[in-house]
């Protein structure tokens, strides 16, 4: 199953290490994106998370944004991971 929620992506020059971010994610891909934990050199994967796209979690012509969470690895070879946190994963804010 974790296969299905890891994606692959180019490592930019100079990013080490692992951080989890939290996406907002639309039909058109990854609408906004902020590190919430990990190690500051991983923040230089930000740009390229910005540019990722999941059409198979939402219909074509849908208007929906999914919050996710994510942890984003990058070691030495030349990908990161970025793995999608299963929702049970996620804390929620009251007001």
């Amino acid at each position: 199953m974790q296969e299905l929620r890891t994606y692959k992506i180019p490592k930019p020059a100079g990013v080490t290490g692992w951080g989890t971010f939290r996406l907002v994610i639309s039909t058109a891909g990854v609408v906004e994106s902020q590190q919430m934990s990990g190690e500051k050199q991983i923040a230089g994967i930000k740009k390229a998370v910005d540019t990722m796209k999941f059409p198979e979690l939402l219909p074509p012509d849908s208007k929906a944004h999914l919050l996710r969470s994510a942890v984003v690895s990058c070691s030495s070879g030349s990908t990161c991971e970025v793995v999608l946190v299963p929702d049970g994963g996620l804390q929620t804010e009251r007001q």
